[in-house]
């Protein structure tokens, strides 16, 4: 199995598949972050500037079950690696799709000021657009008139690893997924160019929760910013 991303969640799903006797064949992360974690359990890592330059590496891997999993990664995979004989990719996003796709953390913001009353994640097959993937699995949560954008990724962080530990031996063992009930479908795909669209939603009550960021504020500091700004 091989692995592509980084961050404490990458962490968690990595410690998972060790304990459940899956054998990790690489992972791939933008930064040496992992670098440490990985040697000291024993998992082979790489740093790589971009995953779509590593299809000829990836082939060459002895990776029996060759089954990828994105996990808080940034990166679109392009043909070179989709097109990889006998290859199965999947990603795991905060967000139930296809309603709320793209940025994970602009996804939430917007899911609040929408109004929604649950939210979750989705455990997707990865094609070459973003999050459009035949969808496996959803896992929701309620959202209350309180709630903020740091409780939201609390839940999400927590429903991510859920969604990945309660499904990882079914696509190892090439089960079928029955299709979850999705959201109705939109055709929005949400980037930071939204963010600028807040300017918009600062008298809704729902504007304070939503960018709550509270304990991840430095995580995304970026869109921390450019909301401060508006």
């Amino acid at each position: 199995m091989i692995f592509v991303g980084e961050g404490g969640l990458l962490q968690s799903t990595l410690l998972f598949t060790r304990h459940s006797n899956v054998s990790i064949d690489m992972v791939y992360s933008p930064t040496d972050e992992l670098a440490g974690f990985c040697a000291k359990h024993q998992i082979p890592f790489r740093k790589v500037a971009n995953i779509n330059d590593e299809a000829e590496h990836m082939a060459e891997l002895a990776c029996s079950d060759k089954i990828v999993f994105s996990i808080n990664n940034g990166w679109l995979f392009r043909k070179p690696i989709l097109s990889l004989p006998g290859f199965r990719f999947y990603n795991i996003h905060s967000g139930l799709i296809p309603k709320y796709r793209g940025k994970p953390e602009v996804c939430i913001i917007f899911a609040l000021l929408n109004g929604e009353k649950e939210y979750g994640v989705s455990l997707h097959e990865i094609d070459e657009n973003i999050d459009t993937g035949r969808c496996l699995a959803i896992r929701k949560f309620p959202l209350g008139a309180h709630t903020t954008f740091e409780d939201v990724m609390v839940q999400c962080l927590a429903s991510c690893e859920a969604i990945f530990n309660e499904n990882l031996h079914k696509i190892i063992r090439g089960e079928t997924f029955e299709s979850p009930v999705l959201p109705e479908p939109t055709s929005k795909l949400y980037s930071y160019k939204d963010l600028v669209k807040l300017a918009e939603h600062k008298t809704a009550p729902s504007y304070a929760n939503a960018t709550e960021f509270g304990l991840f504020e430095m995580w995304f500091a970026k869109a921390h910013t450019l909301i401060s700004q508006l």
